[in-house]
């Protein structure tokens, strides 16, 4: 399915995957240039046709200048000592690659690769948080400038349309809980467009939510809203447009506590779906705060 394109070049996901354009701290998730593509096992699959021109393996170091957002128990993890860039030209506009991180390649320069073709094996990178599940990254960037973790092409959203405005409560049925997170099956789960996800109000109209709130500081809605406009889910104010797009509007969080099952948690982590099998995480403040609960709310 196409997910999003930008300067010609078209980013697919295949229909069992979970996608976040906005639930992340880095920088290309706030600017609308990078998706991240969840695809709920161990391989990625390539979101692009191409030819692969390039592959780059460098050691990361946990992101310490995201502790001012995120603190250090949220890194608070053993990742892979090495990451990995992968860089492929595109067959719809040779002028521009895509980057792919956060997998170790299966392909080598010089392949030729198709869309939805097995590229790697997902690995869990020291840039991760504890709670984050493997994906790829994945940005279109100008061939001169491919590895940077700043300079991007701003993408369009394939699939945006406005959301029906319905009462959203947040109750559900706990599915899975782990040490890092706590997975419900909200009642209130609604599709538009191509996209699943928790709805919300702003403004005059409603859009699903894309983001980690409130714990990234920021989050999404997909639809366009006036800036200054309530982000309202379940009656509650979660935040104020502070950029609009035409498919899409960002809000600052405002200061809010969220508690599950009588634990005080970091927020909920709200990303879209292809199928309607979309579910939201509970972050808890430190590994193992979910341990020894497993009632349904």
């Amino acid at each position: 399915m196409k997910i999003a394109e930008s300067c010609g070049v078209t980013l697919h996901a295949p229909k069992h995957a979970r996608i976040t354009f906005f639930n992340s701290p880095y920088p290309a998730h706030r600017e609308k240039k990078a998706v991240d593509i969840y695809f709920g096992d161990e391989i990625a699959l390539s979101p692009v046709e191409g030819k692969v021109v390039d592959i780059r393996r460098f050691e990361v170091a946990k992101p310490a200048y995201f502790f001012k957002v995120l603190d250090r128990d949220a890194f608070n993890f053993k990742g892979e000592k090495y990451e990995y860039a992968t860089i492929i030209r595109s067959s719809e506009n040779p002028n521009k690659v895509v980057k792919i991180i956060h997998m170790k390649p299966f392909v080598k320069k010089g392949e030729k690769v198709e869309v939805f073709q097995e590229i790697g094996e997902l690995i869990r990178s020291k840039l991760f948080t504890f709670w984050t599940g493997k994906h790829i990254h994945v940005e279109i960037r100008n061939p001169n400038d491919a590895l940077r973790a700043r300079g991007g092409e701003e993408l369009k959203i394939i699939g945006c349309k406005e959301a029906k405005k319905i009462k959203v409560e947040l109750k559900g049925r706990l599915v899975y809980i782990n040490e890092n997170l706590a997975k419900f099956a909200l009642e209130s789960i609604t599709k538009a467009g191509s996209f699943y996800g928790v709805p919300a109000l702003a403004g005059k109209k409603a859009g699903l939510i894309d983001g980690g709130i409130p714990y990234n500081g920021y989050g999404a809605i997909l639809t366009k809203v006036e800036e200054g406009s309530q982000v309202i889910i379940a009656n509650f104010e979660v935040g104020r447009i502070i950029k609009s797009y035409e498919d899409a509007s960002i809000f600052a969080c405002r200061g809010f506590r969220v508690k599950a099952l009588g634990l005080k948690l970091r927020g909920l982590s709200l990303t879209l779906s292809l199928q309607n099998n979309c579910k939201i995480s509970l972050i808890p403040n430190k590994r193992g705060d979910w341990f020894g609960r497993n009632k349904t709310s």
